[in-house]
């Protein structure tokens, strides 16, 4: 019992000390944040969306992806079929410098990706998005500029954040894979959370 509730003020604890980071995150990098939020040029509707090719001419060398609400609705222990191919044609483009940074990197996810796409390296740092500690680790192991590696994401506060803070490229998901009949109160919570981030944003434009 006293380990149970240790684990779960632990868990508390980490939650807000990212929560306090973020934002103060936005504060200092809340002008780029804003051109994100508004800026058309940032925005990509869906994955499939993103053309690689063009991508690649525009001198990108390494791609990290989102999991959550871009490869799949959220707790989707594997990549939506549609998005297959997109993976494929990255690994054919980007070879062993293509990424998966989710903040929920279950084991299942993991297997998958080592059995399916061996190339493709699964992000597992101590500290999940906006810390900058998963992009630190393609920084060194690509040994690439930053603004060669593109990040694809759904979440302003998270994994766009963690792009800006890093001085990495960034793509902003507008349209994210949401599947509300197998996970309709989670799926509530993220929308919800997005609303929340583009909130904070409007308000910071007051300011």
């Amino acid at each position: 019992m006293l380990s149970i509730t240790i684990n779960s003020l632990t868990m508390v604890y980490k939650a807000l000390a990212k929560t306090c980071y973020a934002l103060v995150q936005l504060c200092e990098y809340r002008k780029i944040l804003i051109r994100f939020f508004r800026d058309q040029a940032y925005h990509c509707p869906k994955l499939l969306s993103l053309d690689l090719p063009s991508v690649q001419k525009q001198g990108i060398r390494a791609l990290v992806v989102d999991f959550d609400g871009v490869l799949s609705a959220h707790d989707g222990p594997t990549p939506l079929r549609e998005v297959l191919p997109w993976l494929a044609d990255a690994v054919a483009l980007f070879g062993d410098k293509v990424f998966i940074f989710s903040n929920t990197p279950t084991q299942a996810r993991v297997d998958y990706f080592k059995q399916h796409y061996p190339k493709i390296t699964f992000l597992r740092p101590a500290r999940s998005k906006p810390y900058p500690d998963g992009m630190k680790q393609v920084l060194a192991q690509t040994q690439l500029k930053p603004d060669e590696i593109l990040m694809l994401d759904d979440r302003l506060l998270t994994g766009i954040l963690m792009a800006i803070i890093t001085g990495t490229q960034a793509k902003l998901i507008t349209q994210p894979y949401i599947d509300w009949r197998a996970h309709f109160f989670k799926e509530t919570f993220f929308y919800l959370l997005r609303r929340v981030e583009k909130g904070l944003l409007k308000m910071v434009l007051l300011f």
